[in-house]
C-alpha cells in the first residue's frame, strides 16, 4: 500500500515500513512511518492525538489501497 503524505511531497510504501505510529512533535501529533533503513518520515500532522489516531485507524482500514493523508 502507498500513502501520499499530507504535504503531497512524498509517498510512503508500506512494504518498506517496520512501524507506523503516532508521535508528539512539538505541538503536533504526527503519523510517522519508520522505515527498514532506520529513516523516519512524518506522513501528516494533526492538532490532537485523537485525530492522529483516527487517521492511523483509517490507514489500517485502507491497507490494500492507496490512502491520501487528510489536512485536518
Amino acid at each position: 500500500m502507498l500513502i501520499l503524505c499530507q504535504d503531497k511531497k512524498s509517498i510512503t510504501n508500506l512494504r518498506n515500513v517496520d512501524l507506523i505510529g503516532v508521535e508528539l512533535e512539538g505541538k503536533d501529533y504526527c503519523v510517522v512511518s519508520h522505515l527498514c533503513s532506520d529513516n523516519e518520515y512524518i506522513c501528516g500532522r494533526y492538532e490532537t492525538e485523537k485525530r492522529a489516531k483516527e487517521v492511523l485507524g483509517e490507514i489500517l482500514e485502507c491497507y490494500n489501497d492507496t490512502y491520501h493523508m487528510p489536512k485536518e
